[in-house]
């Protein structure tokens, strides 16, 4: 990428100061500019000298505020930008923090033609922050849990056992006398010859992954401006090593998205590759899902044909498939425009076969895979179901 204008980071201190969140605004600041930005930090003297290796390692510039009685925090970013932007111009600006004072700044700098970016945690991100900014990109703290407190069950004393039953005392010749005990009749369960489904064993080292990157359990595709910092900072990938290398070491669990120039990975919960004689209990959905309305279309055997057509054919879909808009698929299916609601791929996949959208013996996955970031697909459901996210 061409280095472009100055790009400028403002960092208040007293809204996000996490290292790991730090270093993914960089990283994409730095990819969607080409070039390192400025990197200014603002904030008390004692703030910014508790956390000064952090600021040293992002290569930021201090910025304490004056010792008043009132925190200047906002005032000095803002007064910073003003000056950037007139003095510098600098074109690009990524404000860290969710404060809505910054909401009259981002307008009077997209006004002079910025473009404007707010990264901030979701759980301090003021209401409607996306109608001041170019971009929100939110981060997610995760919830504390409270310690559950666990109050160990009394033993009872064995008197207490045996109190409720009388002991019958037996004279020695019925004791020398053995009694009878009856046989119990134990059904026997019809062998079915068939080995029990069993969970597929799961690498450690993806286990690993999991618990470093706990955003890519669902299955949802995350960034890797996100994940690899967090991968790095675990020792799970090295410093110099390519994620499309470090991900082949891990297939099939982990894919990276889209194939030619990859900038997200997702987590793939049940790989294909099951050992025969296992299987596989299939996790049902945990919402309702719900079939498009209208007829069903099946998939039906495509008609026999020479070997030339047969290509000529497949090399035509595919280029019909690549001129299909995400616009395209919700126009056509506008029920899932919903976005909370699932429905089932199968349903779907019918719809866009009635519209001439899909051929009939191919699966709806040929469209919706080339849209990661707008439609959630879950083959691991039963049924298989999709849903826009957006």
């Amino acid at each position: 990428m061409q280095p472009t204008a100055p790009a400028a980071i403002l960092i208040d201190a007293d809204n996000l100061q996490d290292e790991v969140w730090l270093e993914a605004v960089r990283e994409q600041v730095k990819h969607r500019c080409g070039r390192l930005p400025v990197i200014r930090v603002y904030g008390s003297t004692a703030k910014l000298q508790s956390r000064v290796d952090l600021w040293a390692r992002l290569g930021a510039e201090m910025a304490p505020t004056l010792p008043l009685d009132k925190n200047t925090t906002d005032a000095s970013l803002m007064v910073d930008a003003v000056e950037l932007c007139c003095r510098d111009g600098v074109r690009f600006f990524a404000i860290a923090s969710g404060d809505a004072d910054f909401a009259p700044l981002a307008v009077r700098l997209r006004a002079r033609g910025c473009e404007v970016w707010c990264f901030a945690v979701t759980q301090t991100l003021f209401n409607g922050a996306q109608l001041y900014y170019d971009k929100v990109v939110r981060f997610e703290r995760p919830p504390v849990l409270a310690p559950v407190s666990v109050t160990p069950e009394r033993v009872p004393a064995l008197a207490e056992c045996i109190a409720p039953y009388k002991l019958l005392a037996l004279s020695s010749a019925q004791a020398a006398t053995s009694l009878p005990i009856p046989k119990l009749a134990v059904p026997r369960l019809p062998s079915s010859g068939k080995s029990q489904p069993v969970e597929p064993s799961r690498p450690a080292l993806v286990s690993s992954v999991l618990k470093a990157c706990p955003a890519l359990r669902g299955g949802q595709p995350l960034s890797l401006s996100l994940a690899i910092p967090l991968l790095r900072r675990e020792g799970l990938i090295g410093q110099s090593e390519k994620p499309k290398s470090w991900a082949a070491k891990l297939a099939p669990h982990f894919q990276l998205m889209p194939a030619s120039q990859p900038n997200a990975i997702r987590y793939v919960a049940r790989p294909i590759g099951v050992k025969a004689g296992v299987a596989v209990h299939k996790k049902q959905a945990a919402a309702p899902v719900r079939d498009v309305d209208g007829p069903r279309q099946p998939r039906v055997a495509a008609t026999p044909l020479r070997q030339e057509l047969h290509v000529l054919r497949s090399a035509l879909w595919a280029c019909a498939y690549l001129k299909v808009s995400t616009a395209d698929v919700l126009f056509h299916v506008p029920e899932l425009l919903d976005g909370k609601q699932r429905f089932s791929l199968s349903s779907v996949a019918s719809r866009l076969r009635m519209k001439g959208m899909l051929a009939p013996p191919h699966s709806a996955l040929k469209i919706l895979d080339r849209f990661p970031a707008s439609f959630e697909v879950d083959l691991a459901t039963t049924p298989q179901s999709v849903r826009y996210i957006g």
